[in-house]
């Protein structure tokens, strides 16, 4: 995540902050930029963004200079929800990056 610039997680706060978490966490959004920027996140506060939020950065002026960041998280978050508890690196490449 922290290939985007903090530029755009502070527009991409001011959107997510209106949002509103499932019920079943019990808490609203906090801000992804408060000084230490990314590494205040807990870990279900970043699986919610990259699982459900990443697309609010596409109502963000000037997106396209990130898009292709944007993606690759898209991209990365697959990948890891795809794996199982054990895998053989070659096929990993082969099967995720050498075939999209």
């Amino acid at each position: 995540m922290a290939m985007i610039p903090v530029s755009y997680w502070e527009k991409f706060d001011l959107l997510f902050l209106k949002q509103k978490y499932p019920s079943f966490l019990h808490k609203h959004p906090r801000k992804t930029t408060n000084g230490q920027t990314m590494n205040s996140l807990k870990a279900i506060e970043v699986y919610m963004i990259t699982h459900y939020y990443l697309e609010l950065f596409t109502c963000i002026e000037n997106y396209q200079a990130i898009e292709r960041e944007v993606n690759l998280i898209r991209r990365f978050v697959n990948i890891i929800d795809s794996l199982t508890d054990s895998f053989i690196s070659s096929e990993l490449e082969q099967k995720h990056f050498l075939n999209h």
